[in-house]
């Protein structure tokens, strides 16, 4: 299986709903990236057969590398953060080819655009075919899965047998803020 493949099928989770989308939009496009590169970061600590390390900061603020070995896939990952006229620009890109970045190996498109308003979720649906098509190079999150990662900090699809303490799939975040220094741990 692809890296891009293998991280899509990791990150997969119920989607947010409208409060949590909200809460997005509250966000600026820097605590966006960060909150959902560390929920990925608590995702990936699931899976015994996944390493991932935050790695750096990108050279704009909106972006957050890491280092992620899956199987026998090793390389880079990048969260990026796009939203108001950095949105519509990425959709009028036809090729997206500004979100190649000669170090990435897997790019996460987080797109944090209201979908009420017509341009942003016009912008969202274009980024997202172009993505997929013909063959999937990129991660596009539309705001609702983004919500649920970075605001809800929902628990993934694949990690369901995963459960603690008889929990399930619930609305509720799976992942709580560690009040000590220490790493956040499921609830």
């Amino acid at each position: 299986m692809r890296a891009v493949d293998e991280v899509l099928a990791a990150l997969s989770c119920p989607l947010g709903g409208e409060q949590q989308i909200e809460a997005l939009l509250a966000m600026t496009d820097e605590e966006c990236a960060h909150a959902l590169a560390n929920w990925a970061a608590q995702v990936f600590d699931l899976n015994p057969h996944v390493q991932f390390e935050l790695a750096k900061n990108g050279e704009e603020p909106t972006q957050v590398w890491s280092l992620i070995s899956i199987g026998a896939f090793k390389g880079h990952l990048v969260f990026r953060v796009f939203s108001g006229d950095a949105l519509i620009a990425v959709a009028d890109d036809v090729t997206l080819g500004s979100l190649r970045l000669d170090d990435a190996d897997v790019t996460i498109v987080a797109l944090r655009g209201d979908p009420r308003l017509q341009s942003a979720q016009k912008a969202i649906e274009t980024v997202q075919k172009k993505a997929g098509a013909p063959v999937p190079t990129f991660i596009a999150m539309d705001p609702a899965w983004l919500a649920a990662a970075a605001v809800g900090r929902s628990k993934p699809f694949s990690y369901s047998a995963l459960t603690r303490h008889g929990r399930h799939l619930t609305p509720e975040p799976y992942f709580t803020e560690s009040q000590d220094g220490r790493k956040p741990r499921p609830r």
